[in-house]
């Protein structure tokens, strides 16, 4: 393991998105190392050290307009976020790269910008990646200057071997740049993992897209959010070993499960690091598509070296194979051998005795005596008889003894290298000559040239019987033809007339006559129409067939009917548009009729209703207005209250939001009518009443409510003095009767029935001012009492006995 100070402290810091280590801040980030598809290029670390104002904008880069400020600047956050959060995916993954390469060192990366800033973990890395050892470094450094020393060494290094590095130094590394070092670790995962095996990224995204062709809901259209299912990695997987992992275990609504089974597998069998987490892909969101490509090349690379382990395997097994047959191959040699001479012979007099056959009937073929069944019958006898039946054995066996041929010639080689006899070798090659390929293949082509000419000869002699029969054809085709293209072009020319005949203004004066001419125009367009046009089609196409038989015959052709039928619909459709036209026009024209007489009659629906509305609203506003001037408030609280209460429940809660709502429809209406008058290209409409005097009318109805309200509140108040006082006194009876119900329960025994209760209160309710003087008497007499029977409990108990029949007595007495 190697770390240096508060490696996890930091990495942990990073994580959650705060500073590090303030005394070793790392340089300004620029966004641009985030692009999602950007060429990866070494000029990435150049633009990260522009300025501001010569970086590239966020907004144009990601398609933002600048037409709203506030939306450009959440749009900015959110990629920001955006870009963070791609750029620790990327972290994690790369610093697992790093891990899985200094594996072999026995080294291990806990936080890689802190890591990585002595400069001994990138020198060892560039050691295991090139194969070359670095010859000076600083082990242990123990100050800024040593490690900007083995920085510099570990740059140069990368330099030697052709990676060019533009805008980046020692100190970049040594200050933590997370973009630097997330950009240079790219660029040594693209040389040593990608570009290493002949690759690019693009090349290893259409592998994979190949690899992964016919697997079920896998769908590779970029490095971006192809991969989050986890399904391209199983079908991958699957494909290149498809007993470690069965695709049909995998869902796409699982994307945890996929991803954990696929990096488990290619962990455990594949020794491929897990670079990846199922948590950190397992979003529809942007995925970091470096993390997937060095992930997805580290498969490749995993599957080719097992490839390779399974090729040397067989190659090893073949070798052994070959050890063991190669005692039994001399003995069975010269069985093959003289099987190869005597099937040659036997193949060699075939072909012969057919070269000679087909020859005769090449000349007999050439004779005009022959009609057109008898040449069929030929035909058919050579193509399915000879060519069908009898000749496909012959030309598999003549592969085969080409087959044998080599085999057993590779077989004597053979033996003459292991025995060294090479002079008798020679010899017995010499005896297999007429059964060499060369041969076989000269005897068979003779035995074909003549084949083919006696097909020749048929063919020629049945194309001159059809080419008389062909002619024949034609001509009754051509009658036919151009019958039906003259009966076409006449209905065509006829129909279109009668069109245009319907679209003028005369024809079109009513709203009938426009409604039977449109379902007319419709008929044709749905029923007459497309069956005449199916048929010019078809007419056409036999047209043109026709007109290649003649050029094919060499005969004149016909007149021009096709251009004329494609001419005619031109002028039948311009005739059916200018009909439709003009019924669209006509109906416009009745439409604005009805629509303006319908406009005038919800002008004049609206006025009643306005008039009536302000006649209704006048009046309440009089009517408050005559009530305070003549003091019509109430006599009485309980008068007074209840036109209050009348004026706010029932006017302001239901007729005043009633009027308001009245108000706001024929309002409405007006504003619909004036829209549909322009609409018209009408003027604006005379309102009565106008909406000056709607307004004042409500206006007016406002005031007057609130003088009337302010009134009644005016009027309440006075009542309400003089009924405080009463209430004052009121209180003061229900104090004594409270005090007199404080004392009395502790030496009740029972209670009356609560009506009898009842009624006995509003009795003493009555008369509690005259009991007051009475109750402050024997309230203090029981307490005289209880205070001796507190004091003496024992010696008082006659006392105490005689208060208490004294207290029943006077519960039973005077108290009732």
């Amino acid at each position: 393991m190697f770390s240096f100070g508060k490696s996890k402290q930091n990495a942990q810091a990073r994580a959650s998105g705060a500073q590090p280590n303030a005394a070793a801040a790392p340089k300004q980030e620029h966004p641009s190392a985030l692009r999602p598809k950007e060429k990866v290029e070494d000029k990435e670390l150049a633009d990260v050290k522009k300025p501001p104002s010569q970086q590239r904008g966020l907004s144009r880069e990601y398609g933002l307009g600048s037409e709203d400020a506030s939306e450009a600047a959440d749009a900015e956050q959110r990629l920001a976020t955006l870009r963070e959060s791609l750029a620790l995916q990327q972290l994690k993954t790369f610093t697992r790269w790093w891990n899985s390469v200094l594996a072999a060192r026995g080294l291990k990366v806990e936080d890689l910008i802190e890591d990585v800033k002595p400069g001994v973990l990138p020198l060892a890395l560039y050691e295991e990646l090139s194969g070359s050892l670095v010859r000076r470094m600083n082990a242990t450094p123990s100050s800024r200057f040593q490690m900007l020393e083995n920085q510099n060494t570990f740059l140069a290094a990368l330099k030697d071997k052709g990676l060019r590095l533009v805008n980046i130094g020692g100190a970049d590394l040594v200050d933590g740049n997370r973009t630097l070092l997330l950009g240079l670790t790219w660029t040594l995962i693209l040389r040593y993992e990608i570009q290493k095996y002949g690759a690019d990224e693009q090349e290893l995204l259409r592998w994979i897209k190949k690899s992964t062709e016919g697997y079920k809901d896998v769908n590779i259209r970029g490095w971006g959010n192809s991969f989050n299912d986890g399904l391209a990695f199983c079908a991958l997987i699957n494909k290149h070993e498809p007993q470690s992992l069965k695709y049909d275990d995998c869902s796409a609504s699982k994307p945890i499960d996929n991803l954990e089974r696929a990096f488990k597998v290619a962990e455990e069998q594949f020794e491929v690091p897990r670079l990846l987490e199922p948590e950190d892909l397992a979003h529809k969101g942007q995925q970091d598509e470096r993390s997937i490509i060095t992930y997805a090349a580290k498969l490749r690379q995993a599957f080719g070296e097992k490839e390779r382990e399974l090729r040397r395997r067989a190659e090893e097994e073949a070798a052994a194979k070959a050890a063991l047959e190669q005692a039994q191959q001399r003995e069975e040699t010269q069985r093959l051998a003289d099987d190869l001479r005597a099937r040659a012979a036997a193949l060699d007099k075939w072909a012969r005795d057919k070269e000679s056959g087909f020859r005769a009937a090449e000349t007999k073929a050439k004779a005009a005596s022959m009609g057109e069944d008898e040449v069929a019958a030929k035909l058919a006898e050579l193509r399915n008889g000879f060519r069908g039946v009898e000749k496909p054995p012959k030309g598999a066996e003549k592969t085969q003894l080409a087959s044998l041929y080599e085999k057993v010639r590779g077989r004597m080689l053979a033996d003459a290298m292991v025995s060294g006899e090479t002079g008798a070798t020679a010899a017995a090659e010499a005896t297999l000559e007429p059964a060499s390929p060369e041969a076989m293949q000269k005897r068979w082509a003779a035995m074909e040239a003549a084949e083919c000419d006696y097909e020749a000869a048929l063919l020629a002699r049945q194309q001159a019987l059809a080419s008389e029969r062909r002619q024949k054809e034609t001509d009754g085709l051509r009658d036919s033809v151009s019958s039906s293209a003259e009966a076409m072009l006449e209905w065509a020319n006829n129909k279109a007339e009668a069109l245009l005949t319907d679209a003028a203004p005369d024809a079109l004066r009513s709203p009938a006559d426009v409604s039977a001419k449109q379902k007319a125009l419709d008929e044709y367009n749905a029923d007459e129409k497309p069956p005449k046009l199916d048929k010019t089609r078809e007419l056409q196409r036999q047209l043109h067939l026709v007109s290649d038989r003649l050029e094919e015959e060499g005969r004149p052709p016909l007149p021009p009917y096709d251009e004329k039928l494609n001419k005619a619909w031109a002028g039948l459709d311009s005739a059916a548009d200018a009909l439709q036209k003009a019924l669209d026009e006509a109906r416009r024209q009745q439409a604005k009729a009805a629509a303006e007489a319908e406009t005038d009659v919800m002008q004049k629906e609206n006025d009643g209703k306005a008039a009536a509305w302000l006649r209704a609203v006048d009046g309440a506003a009089s009517k408050f207005g005559k009530a305070v001037a003549e003091g019509n408030l109430g006599s009485s609280k309980e008068e007074t209250a209840a036109k209050l209460a009348d004026l706010r429940e029932k006017h302001q809660a239901q007729v005043r939001p009633q009027w308001a709502n009245e108000r706001a429809a024929f309002e409405g209406e007006r504003q619909r009518v004036d829209e549909r008058r322009r609409a018209e290209e009408r003027p604006p409409a005379k309102w009565q009443p106008p909406a000056e005097a709607v307004s004042a009318g409500w206006g007016s109805l406002g005031a007057k409510e609130r003088e009337y309200e302010e009134a009644l509140l005016k009027k309440l108040g006075q009542l309400q003095a003089e009924e405080a006082e009463r209430m004052k006194r009121a209180a003061m009876r229900d104090t004594a009767v409270s005090s007199l119900a404080d004392l009395l329960p502790p030496f009740m025994q029972r209670r009356r029935v609560e009506q009898q209760a009842a009624e006995a209160a509003k009795a003493a309710a009555a008369e509690a001012e005259a009991l007051t003087p009475w109750v402050t008497a024997k309230r203090q007499q029981l307490e005289e009492q209880k205070a001796v029977a507190d004091k003496d409990a024992g010696g008082a108990a006659p006392q105490v006995r005689a208060a208490l029949s004294g207290l029943r007595a006077f519960s039973e007495g005077d108290k009732a």
